[in-house]
This record gives structure tokens, sequence and C-alpha cells, in this order.
């Protein structure tokens, strides 16, 4: 099954989740024993707008007495969509029954909280979520959800706590996501110069990289273009994050 549950996962990184749904079904035929390719469907799905299915994978996976962390964030993504403020509660409150997803519920809720404007209280369901993922030994995750949180701070206008945000998490670890992360939390703060030098390396690292090449890179450049007033110039950048440009 490995291989078709690789391949949806490899179409939904690139946007083509009708085909990341398919191949999921393929692997839930395959393996129906196996969670993973419930969560990949469940993924799809909610990508395509497709709640309602969602929620019936999610039933299916429940009926089989499936439960786990990524079926967990991904009840509480539908719970989300769905403005069920009552489910998102309880799966933030029951997280940590299952090791190793309270962090990645708690990253979810953050978003939320930044969605619906309350940044203070997004700013401190980060910290937790952090803790949470060290607690795990989870680095790379825990430095992801610090990157994550330093771009939405930068869309927010708030460069102080961007920055500091952005240096704790290469701090934690540099992967690549979280330079990715920083680089795009730089290009919005306008700091033009330190963003390109990220997106040089990231480029030198990756050539053949096709979502760093085709989609992180363009998005970072463009966004440079943006904050330095060239529109034009940042469409003609993300022109090879247009659909028909993936292989």
């Amino acid at each position: 099954m490995a291989p078709r549950v690789n391949l949806s996962l490899n179409y939904s990184s690139m946007g083509k989740f009708d085909k990341a749904a398919e191949e999921a079904r393929v692997a839930m035929e395959v393996s129906p024993a196996s969670v993973t390719g419930y969560a990949n469907l469940m993924n799809a799905y909610l990508a395509l707008d497709r709640v309602d299915e969602a929620q019936a994978i999610y039933d299916q996976a429940k009926e089989r007495k499936f439960d786990n962390e990524y079926l967990r964030e991904m009840r509480y993504e539908i719970a989300f969509l769905q403005n069920d403020e009552a489910e998102m509660r309880r799966q933030v409150e029951s997280a940590a029954e299952i090791p190793g997803t309270e962090a990645g519920i708690l990253a979810s809720q953050a978003d939320t909280d930044a969605f619906y404007g309350r940044l203070k209280d997004a700013r401190e369901t980060t910290r937790q979520a952090v803790a949470a993922a060290k607690r795990d030994s989870a680095s790379e995750s825990a430095a992801l959800w610090l990157g994550n949180s330093a771009y939405r701070e930068a869309l927010f206008g708030n460069a102080t706590e961007a920055r500091r945000q952005a240096r704790e998490a290469l701090a934690l670890l540099p992967g690549r996501d979280v330079r990715i992360a920083t680089a795009l939390t730089l290009a919005e703060l306008g700091d033009a110069a330190q963003a390109q030098k990220i997106a040089d390396q990231l480029n030198t690292e990756s050539p053949s990289d096709t979502l760093v090449q085709s989609y992180w890179l363009p998005t970072i450049r463009a966004t440079v273009a943006l904050r330095n007033g060239d529109a034009k110039r940042a469409i003609a950048l993300l022109e090879p994050a247009t659909p028909t440009n993936w292989a």
C-alpha cells in the first residue's frame, strides 16, 4: 500500500486533490485495515470542500475503531469548517489521550484563534503547541509551529514578534520547512535581502524538489516583489506555480 499512500500525499502536496482522493480510495481498498488511507482521503476531501464526505470517511474510520493523531486533527478541521465550536473544544480537551496528538491539535486551535482575530489567544496556544511538541521530542514540529506563527504575526503587521519567533524557530531546528516559513516572514516584513538569501540557499540545496522550485521559491520571490510595489513582476514570478506548469 505504501506506494499508493505516498502517491496520494504527493498529489496533495501538488494541489491535485482529485487525484489524491483517487489514490487514497485505492489505498483503502488494498489495505482496509490501515488508517493512513482514511486520513489521506479526508484531507483530500477537505481540500476539495467536500466536508460532508470527509465526515463520512471519519465515521467509517471510527466504526473500525481507528484512532490516531491524524484522524483527530482531521476531525478538528471538519469541525472548524462546520463552525462546530463544541466539537473543536472536545478535540482540544481530549487530545492528550493519544501520545503525539496534543501539539498538532493545539497548533490548529492557534490557527482558529488567529482566524477569528484572537491574536493574543493564538500566541498562547502556539506556545502550548510548541511546549507539547518539545515534550514529545518532536523538535521539527515545534520549530514549524513557531515558523508558522512568525509568518502569521508578519501578516498581522507585528514585525517585532514575527522576527522573534522566526529566530526562535531557526534556533530550534532550521529544517527546510522552517526556513521556508522564515523566508516568507522576512519577505512579508520587507527584508528582501535576508529573504532572498534563504531562497538562494533553498534553491541550491533542492534543485530537483518540485515543491521548492515550483511553489515555495516563486511564492517567496513574489512576496518580495509585492512588498516592493511590483505586482506585475510578482505575477510573472508566480507563473511556475500555476497547475499547468506542474509535472
